[in-house]
Parts: structure tokens; C-alpha cells; sequence
């Protein structure tokens, strides 16, 4: 991500040696800016990001292992069961506008999570008490912005997971038979 003056200094100075970044590779504050990501040159052809860098990550959203478990106690009139499940070694890729996306349209708000924890940086005023450089997020943008919404391993997430899915206690009242036998 170009975070500060540095990182911006990088970009132009590549961009003066002849490599490219892609999607978009104009220095401006509607194309390549602050708060933009930046992608990997893995196949070293000069051009970051584009389509010839992309590799396999070898991680599927089907998990690999399917557990589960179950505890049942006994003990005088008290009877206690859980039953636990879970998967584990799955990922799902997640970029989905309005929840984590950090690009804004009509009818479509941004959640709480990417606004309290997203990129900021006033260019024209670096002391702007506002900035916000070690945000986990992209910067705000108005529509669709190619570059930060690139397919990338930044939004794999690991789905693994344990749940408990049924708790109950019951207490048992016994009641003496009453009648003839």
C-alpha cells in the first residue's frame, strides 16, 4: 500500500525506470494514490499486478477436515449435553462491497469495521491529526476502484470453525407413584 511521501517517491521512481503497476498505473488522486494497493511483479517482467503474476494459492473453500463431538453427564437428578462441530483447513475468498470493500456508491454504505480501521492521509497537510497511515483498509473511493479491488490473497480468509450447537441442562423432578399396584 503507499502509505507516506516515501512510498509515493518509490512508485514515481519505478514508474521513471520503466515499470508499470497495473490496473492503473497514473500517479493521481483519482488513478494510483495514497492508500492504494500494490501488487507483487512475481513473474519479474516489470509490470506489478497484472495478470501474469497471479498464483495458484493451493487453498480451497472446501475444508479438509469435518469434526465433531458430544459430552453427555449424568449425576443425581441433573443431566447436562453438548454437542459440538466444526470444520477446519478451508478459506473463502471475501471482498464484498459494503462490508469490507473499501469503495463507496449511491445506495451502498461501508461497515464500521473498514471505516474506523481504513487507510487515511492528508497529502497537503501531513501533521493532519486525521491521518491515519497504518490503516488495514484501502482509502474511501467514490464507484469502483480497479486497483484495490484486484483479486488478491489480501482477502482469503480462514473459515475454519468449532461451534457449540446444543447446550441443555434439564433437571429431572421425579414424581412417586401414587396409585395401586
Amino acid at each position: 500500500m503507499i502509505r507516506t511521501e516515501e512510498d509515493m517517491k518509490w512508485v514515481q521512481a519505478m514508474q521513471a525506470a520503466g515499470y508499470t503497476f497495473a490496473p492503473v498505473n497514473v500517479v493521481g488522486q483519482a488513478q494510483l494514490y495514497y492508500g492504494d494497493l500494490l501488487y507483487a511483479d512475481l513473474n519479474g517482467d516489470g509490470v506489478y499486478g497484472d495478470s501474469n503474476d497471479r498464483e495458484f494459492s493451493g487453498k480451497s473453500p472446501l475444508p479438509k477436515y469435518n469434526y465433531g463431538f458430544n459430552v453427555d453427564l449424568e449425576w443425581k437428578n441433573f443431566d447436562f449435553s453438548m454437542i459440538w462441530a466444526g470444520s477446519a483447513g478451508m478459506h473463502y475468498y471475501f471482498l464484498e462491497t459494503s462490508y469490507n470493500a473499501s469503495n463507496i456508491s449511491s445506495r451502498n454504505a461501508i461497515s464500521a469495521q473498514v471505516a474506523n480501521d481504513r487507510y487515511y492521509y492528508n497529502a497537503t497537510n501531513p501533521a493532519d491529526p486525521a491521518n491515519r497511515i497504518n490503516g488495514a483498509y484501502p482509502r474511501l473511493t467514490y464507484q469502483t476502484t480497479a486497483i484495490n479491488r484486484e483479486m488478491s490473497d489480501r482477502w482469503i480468509y480462514n473459515a475454519s470453525y468449532l461451534k457449540l450447537k446444543k447446550y441443555p441442562v434439564r433437571v429431572y423432578h421425579p414424581v412417586p407413584y401414587r396409585g395401586t399396584v
